[in-house]
């Protein structure tokens, strides 16, 4: 995590060039998902209130390799994925997935988009 002006950046700090990251503002309590975090998933758990009841959401940012082999989702993503089933939490994933399906208004389909849907 890193303190700045406005809110803490979440991110791998142990990555020479993390390529994902949270930032988290506001007046939430915020706890890093340090087994779903590395240079290309940042993963946490945000409890804010709503309605004068405390809720919780896991909120991730994902970036595979677009010259990766592995077809996504990333096996650190599935994982992440059960364990909010486990949890019973909902779960919001930003990610650049670099796949084209045209489910998603892409003129075309790769194999990533395949994978994915």
């Amino acid at each position: 995590m890193f303190k700045y002006r406005g809110g803490n950046i979440f991110y791998d700090t142990t990555s020479n060039i993390p390529r994902t990251c949270i930032v988290i503002t506001g007046a939430v309590k915020v706890q890093r998902l340090v087994q779903f975090t590395s240079c290309d998933l940042t993963a946490v758990l945000v409890t804010h209130r709503v309605g004068g009841i405390a809720k919780t959401i896991v909120l991730a940012s994902a970036y595979p390799p677009y010259d990766s082999s592995d077809l996504p989702p990333s096996k650190q993503l599935a994982d992440l994925v059960e364990y909010r089933k486990e949890q019973e939490r909902p779960l919001l994933v930003g990610c650049d997935t670099n796949a084209h399906q045209i489910c998603w208004g892409s003129s075309n389909i790769n194999r990533r988009g395949e994978a994915l849907l």
